[in-house]
């Protein structure tokens, strides 16, 4: 999970600023962060719910579980997301300048 979010940053660092929008770049940067976080409080408030049960261990398992799918979903929609804007970039980029008039 962390992983993927610090590969992205790196990308975005290294690749954004030289071959795509910013705005885009960020725009992708700001819904990876801002989705990981409200997961992160998912998270955090389902183990609080979890500590006041019969088998913690369980429930805070079942948490993790539930974490681990939200995260892959984020993550696979914010590759997505880079997919969209590469292909649209290279669209752009082998355009005549015919076109682009």
């Amino acid at each position: 999970m962390l992983g993927f979010g610090k590969r992205l940053e790196a990308y975005t660092e290294s690749k954004c600023i030289y071959s795509r929008s910013m705005d885009t770049c960020v725009l992708e940067m700001l819904y990876w962060t801002n989705q990981t976080r409200q997961i992160m409080q998912e998270t955090r408030l389902c183990f609080e719910d979890c500590d006041s049960g019969r088998d913690p261990n369980t429930c805070k398992q079942v948490c993790m579980k539930d974490s681990r799918a939200k995260y892959t979903e984020v993550q696979d929609m914010t590759e997505q997301m880079i997919q969209i804007s590469k292909a649209e970039l290279s669209e752009a980029a082998s355009a005549t300048p015919s076109d682009k008039l």
